[in-house]
């Protein structure tokens, strides 16, 4: 699955557009607070919170393959104009990725 954030894809001609596809997801970051203790000590120190960045990279993961199923489902072999969000409330961490599912076929020279 092609995944792009602009409007054409290079070397490709889109042919069809399938819609609108998102994948989203919401989750906590883990019981007990364990991540919350670890980034407040981290910050007195100063560094990565590795955890953190660890479960910011699975959610986006998470929702491109939700979004690239969907596609997958309307028969588009790509899509265009993505767009990811992220937002943070009460140690509770939402995902959402869209775009539009097309059918690209390559370009003949």
């Amino acid at each position: 699955m092609i995944i792009v954030n602009t409007e054409n894809i290079s070397g490709m001609k889109i042919i069809e557009s399938k819609g609108l596809v998102q994948g989203n997801l919401a989750c906590s970051a883990t019981p007990g607070f364990k991540l919350e203790i670890k980034a407040m000590f981290r910050t007195l120190v100063r560094g990565e919170l590795e955890d953190y960045t660890e479960l910011l990279t699975a959610g986006r993961q998470e929702v491109f393959n939700r979004m690239s199923e969907q596609a997958k489902e309307l028969g588009a072999n790509a899509v265009i104009c993505v767009r990811f969000e992220f937002n943070n409330t009460w140690s509770v961490y939402k995902f959402y990725a869209y775009g539009t599912a097309v059918v690209a076929v390559p370009e003949k020279e």
